[in-house]
């Protein structure tokens, strides 16, 4: 093979893996720009939701509570907050219709889950299954009835177990906190916990009560790694006959929750579709209204937050015994300062006050 032949060959070879380079290129740049259309339509659809909290007559933030009051100060509603609310069902099984309208299921654990785009923090609120609220009530065919004073926890079983379940509880924990609106709801029935808990590796934690299942026996103080039924017996189990056995369980869900949001952090860090693989894994157990785009989204954005700042709070109150059931009593006072430092910030000028403290 003379030089000139051989100059050709190298030239060819040269041109291919030119051309070759170009093709990955433009490749990773259509993975890319599909990512980036994704995650813009999440980010838009995000914005513009926030009624699953309201009914059809309410706006998405009505007037009455944008702007309100207290100790002679306004307060304006943040604008960049997005809020979701996550409830654990008390059901084993996959989700499925329920059998008429008031056999949905009771939420166990309920957290408003609050994305500040701002501060780039998020806090996590913990109701208590047994607070006291305004419930709306209705008859097996699905009708509405009235409005009754009631455990918050009843509210998802007037329903059908599914969306509409949701959406009424998002209106009664919106209705709760002052109208606030509400961008989206994920509700997960307990038998998913297993699943999820493994897909992050395992949850480890240092154990706050004592434990006396066949397979699993920790001790108050022992710092353990949950793994499979462990973490549905750690955050399911109550003693329902030691009083407020509710809420020492909700200090349980708490402390795992921080554990295990920053376990998906990582994960997500290194693996942006993470939370999706995730909720793919135990998609036939869980009820949501978010879409792929959304969660493409959130996961893009909360993937560079610093989870040791979340902040993980209770709805203040105390807990007494009802004619049958334990009844919490929300701490109005604290409950209203609480929530004007989560969504709401001084006013810059004067403004007309439309709620009053």
């Amino acid at each position: 093979m003379d030089l000139y032949d051989k100059w050709k060959r190298r030239k060819m070879w040269q041109n291919i893996l030119i051309v070759g380079i170009i093709v990955i290129l433009v490749m990773l740049l259509s993975v890319f720009c599909l990512f980036l259309g994704i995650r813009h339509r999440g980010k838009e659809a995000l914005e513009a939701s926030g009624s699953c909290g309201q009914s059809e007559t309410e706006t998405q933030l009505e007037e009455s509570s944008s702007v309100l009051s207290y100790d002679g100060e306004n307060y304006e509603y943040r604008k960049n907050l997005l809020t979701f609310l996550v409830l654990g069902i008390d059901d084993y099984e996959t989700v499925s219709p329920a059998v008429d309208g008031i056999s949905g299921g009771q939420s166990d654990a309920m957290f408003l889950v609050v994305v500040d785009l701002d501060r780039e923090k998020i806090s996590v609120i913990a109701i208590n299954r047994n607070a006291m609220v305004t419930l709306d009530v209705y008859d097996r065919a699905g009708e509405y009835m009235y409005q009754w004073y009631g455990q918050i926890t009843l509210q998802h079983g007037y329903g059908d177990g599914m969306e509409i379940s949701c959406e009424r509880t998002a209106r009664t924990v919106s209705r709760l906190f002052y109208q606030i609106p509400i961008n989206g709801y994920f509700s997960v029935n307990m038998g998913a916990i297993g699943a999820i808990n493994d897909a992050v590796g395992g949850v480890e934690l240092v154990s706050m009560d004592d434990f006396y299942f066949p397979d699993f026996t920790p001790r108050e103080g022992e710092t353990i790694r949950l793994e499979g039924m462990q973490a549905y017996y750690y955050l399911k189990y109550r003693d329902i006959t030691v009083f407020e056995s509710a809420s020492e369980r909700l200090e349980r869900q708490k402390q795992y929750l921080s554990a295990f949001a920053k376990q998906v952090l990582e994960k997500t860090k290194r693996n942006i579709a993470f939370p999706l693989k995730l909720y793919q894994e135990i998609e036939p157990y869980v009820v949501t209204n978010l879409d792929s785009s959304e969660m493409i989204y959130l996961a893009s954005e909360v993937a560079g937050y610093d989870f040791d700042d979340v902040e993980i709070l209770s709805v203040p109150g105390e807990t007494v015994m009802g004619e049958q059931f334990e009844e919490f009593y929300i701490d109005e006072d604290a409950f209203y300062q609480m929530v004007l430092s989560v969504f709401y910030e001084k006013a810059d000028e004067e403004i007309e006050s439309l709620s009053e403290k």
